[in-house]
């Protein structure tokens, strides 16, 4: 039952990121120009990266490797895409929303974890 809710997760985060990149890259292509895009890209890979966390419930570095990956893969891809091109710079944006949501993980961990107890000497 718990490889259900998993996959379930995972199915959601899929889809949501899906959406979520191209209602925002869409809006970008339209009225945002430079250097405003790479906010755009770092606000999605700060979402994405923290719905995949959601979704995987695996380590911090996993996470942010697979989303390193991923923001790669994205900026390859538009090379074959007529009217994209693939940019250091977006990568780079990409790189900073993936740093952003893990460093918000860590300190939500750090702060939900319960605190040791002292013993009386």
């Amino acid at each position: 039952m718990l490889r259900d809710l998993r996959w379930g997760r995972i199915a959601v985060a899929l889809v949501l990121t899906l959406a979520l990149q191209q209602v925002l890259m869409i809006h970008a292509v339209r009225v945002l120009y430079l250097p405003f895009d790479k906010w755009v890209h770092a606000s999605s890979f700060v979402l994405v990266t923290l719905l995949f966390a959601w979704a995987l419930g695996v380590r911090m570095v996993c996470i942010a490797a697979l989303m390193l990956g991923l923001g790669a893969l994205d900026e390859v891809t538009q090379i074959f895409l007529p009217g994209r091109t693939a940019s250091v710079g977006d990568w780079l944006a990409d790189a900073l929303g993936v740093g952003l949501a893990v460093a918000g993980l860590w300190v939500w961990w750090r702060l939900k974890r319960p605190k040791p107890r002292l013993r009386p000497p």
